[in-house]
């Protein structure tokens, strides 16, 4: 999966912190009505050997978030949870592309985009940046669409992440991509899905076989 399976790339340019870091890509998702993110992301035959990025896998494009975007964007249940407003929460996002495609979904009132790394984090928040235009009105609200740090099972990291969502009680949907490759991540992934599900969230997990990307 590269790139060039979206609608076009150009290099990133010389950027704030990241230099002349990453490549901005298009991905077109078939919602209803279509639509298109652009993201900044890694690619390593373009990242300057003093790049940031090239050191962050989760930067990177991987297969389970092009995957995702068709998944997320027809499934009908989804859309059904959105609508009737909330929260929506992606772990462990790198570029966040699978988190903007659910955020698109019409009704969200919060959606919250998470990784570990704090540069990953500022790399979400430019991508939520560069897509808000294009994000349900709700969602164009100061801090209803956020980048957020989050340490799977820990547990001051994931009653931040709580109270970030809507009422602070919870996510009606958790949703990730490409993060259950190994196997010392599961627990802490699983629990952390578990306490940051609302009484009635759902969770959504796309999984592809260990891969590398780019």
């Amino acid at each position: 999966v590269t790139p060039e399976e979206g609608q076009g790339h150009r290099l990133a340019g010389p950027v704030g912190k990241y230099g002349s870091s990453g490549l901005i890509s298009s991905f077109p998702v078939p919602c209803d009505p279509p639509a298109t993110l652009v993201l900044r992301h890694r690619h390593r035959e373009v990242e300057p050997p003093d790049s940031s990025l090239l050191r962050s896998m989760g930067a990177a494009i991987w297969p389970a978030s092009v995957a995702s975007l068709a998944l997320i964007a027809q499934d009908p249940a989804l859309r059904e949870i959105a609508a009737k407003g909330g929260s929506m929460l992606e772990l462990g996002s790198g570029h966040g592309l699978s988190g903007l495609a659910c955020a698109l979904l019409p009704g969200w009132r919060r959606a919250v985009i998470s990784d570990k790394s704090n540069p990953i984090v500022e790399l979400i928040g430019d991508n939520i940046s560069r897509n808000l235009p294009s994000l349900p009105p709700p969602l164009r609200l100061p801090g209803a669409a956020r980048a957020l740090h989050l340490v799977w099972g820990h547990p001051a990291s994931v009653q931040q992440a709580k109270a970030a969502s809507e009422g602070g009680q919870g996510y009606d949907v958790v949703l990730a991509s490409g993060c259950t490759y190994s196997g010392p991540l599961l627990a802490p992934f699983f629990e952390t899905v578990a306490a940051l599900l609302a009484p009635a969230g759902v969770g959504m997990v796309v999984h592809l076989p260990l891969y590398t990307p780019e």
